[in-house]
């Protein structure tokens, strides 16, 4: 308990725990004197060291390189795709046979599946183009 007294007990601060499986320390980590190290056993450890640097940095290099290429190819991707897409509706478009509706009436009468089916055109005034709007605008 709180009354055991002894070198062979760690008592810290003014603290009444003690804690008998550790040992008090003798002296500071900061005053602990730390042998000499030949100086060509660390021009050695220094070459291994700069060599290992060296590596990583050729290896993170070609790293980056690697996903940089990846990130190319897949941006190249990706607009082959958006292209084509833009290809495809342009080709249905100028394939697609048309009606035109003049009787609004029509339209008043259809049900909610004949209405999906239809398409609204209008020409851009910019361009001059035909393109599809909303049938709801």
């Amino acid at each position: 308990g709180p009354g055991i007294k002894g070198p062979e007990f760690a008592r810290f601060g003014n603290s009444n725990v003690v804690k008998p499986w550790k040992q008090r320390p003798k002296h500071r980590f900061s005053a602990v004197k730390r042998g000499a190290v030949s100086s060509s056993k660390s021009k050695l450890e220094y070459d291994a060291r700069m060599a290992r640097k060296a590596a990583k940095k050729k290896w993170q290099e070609q790293k980056n390189l690697f996903i940089e290429r990846r990130r190319a190819e897949a941006e190249e991707a990706k607009l082959k795709r958006i292209e084509k897409k833009r290809r495809k509706q342009e080709n249905e478009f100028r394939s697609a046979v048309t009606q035109t509706i003049t009787n609004a009436a029509k339209i008043k009468k259809m049900t909610k599946k004949q209405l999906r089916s239809i398409k609204r055109t209008r020409v851009d005034p910019v361009t001059g183009a035909v393109e599809l709007v909303s049938p709801w605008e």
